[in-house]
């Protein structure tokens, strides 16, 4: 019974199988949309997918990916951001991303707003993000 217990114990989720590491989103007016960023951490040894994102500071949170087609660049949603076993993704600029649309209030530089990741784990994640100027990342978000 006891190995049984320690078994399951080694293979149920864990809020820790996770973590975050430098979460951000770009500074914008309200109303507007807007991208955030993190690079998310596996120390388990299974993929992990997010699968869904939340934040108040929104009206709604979507995953996205800046994939080419043909000579130009186009954001398109996706189901899920596979984080790799014993591995790392990053959301960055012109790669994965949480796309935030329809802002409910202006993120100035050094503001700060609340993400929620869900994972296929069932667990979900909370991120603080810190808003950033970001006027030189050479990037737009149109719907």
């Amino acid at each position: 019974m006891t190995a049984l217990l320690a078994l399951a114990a080694a293979c149920s989720p864990s809020s820790e199988a996770v973590t975050a590491s430098d979460p951000y989103v770009k500074a914008m007016p309200a109303g507007e949309m807007t991208a955030a960023f993190v690079t998310l951490t596996n120390t388990t040894s299974s993929d992990i997918e997010v699968t869904a994102a939340h934040t108040d500071a929104a009206e709604s949170t979507e995953l996205h990916e800046m994939t080419m087609d043909g000579s130009a660049m186009v954001m398109q949603q996706v189901d899920a951001i596979t984080i790799p076993a014993n591995g790392s993704v990053t959301l960055e600029p012109g790669g994965f991303h949480l796309m935030l649309m329809g802002l409910t209030e202006a993120l100035e530089p050094g503001a700060e707003i609340t993400i929620t990741l869900t994972l296929s784990t069932g667990d979900e994640l909370t991120l603080t993000a810190v808003a950033r100027d970001m006027a030189n990342a050479q990037e737009s978000y149109h719907p």
